[in-house]
């Protein structure tokens, strides 16, 4: 039902010619940097059954909006050291993506990522690694470029 809903929706925005840019931001803990060392533990890190069933909703989505004759793109977006970029599908969309895609690596503070450190408040702040075919979007995000090497927490940034 809401695949179809979904795709009735590209087909009535395309007849109206206005273009699309669809933004993928689905939960990334399935690729947890620290899901190997929990599951050592016995404890999980995200669900990566449901992840994937969300990667390929999204992939598809994704490729029908593209598909549309109006001037359509995209962002995809997941912290930088997210081990789902490696996965073989994501490796397989981003790749066949028939424009060329760039990338940016954006500094960003998490929503409630504060520690308390020898009793202050620090910022917690990743680094987003975001997949665009949008010229303008690439453009709008290079302000906030990060070294592709910056750590995936930063301590030095304080509230």
């Amino acid at each position: 039902y809401k695949r179809q809903f979904l795709n009735n929706l590209v087909v009535a925005l395309t007849q109206c010619q206005v273009s699309l840019h669809v933004w993928v931001s689905i939960p990334c803990t399935a690729g947890c940097r620290w899901r190997s060392a929990n599951a050592a533990k016995g404890a999980t890190t995200g669900d990566l059954e449901l992840t994937m069933k969300m990667i390929d909703v999204c992939c598809a989505f994704v490729n029908r909006v593209l598909a549309s004759p109006c001037s359509s793109s995209f962002s995809w977006e997941w912290p930088s050291t997210s081990q789902l970029w490696k996965l073989p599908v994501i490796q397989k969309f981003l790749n066949d993506i028939p424009d060329e895609i760039g990338t940016r690596v954006i500094a960003h503070a998490s929503v409630g990522g504060v520690l308390k450190l020898h009793g202050t408040d620090v910022c917690v702040r990743k680094a987003y690694r975001i997949f665009s075919s949008s010229t303008g979007t690439l453009i709008a995000l290079s302000g906030l470029a990060v070294p592709e090497n910056k750590n995936d927490l930063n301590f030095g940034s304080q509230i």
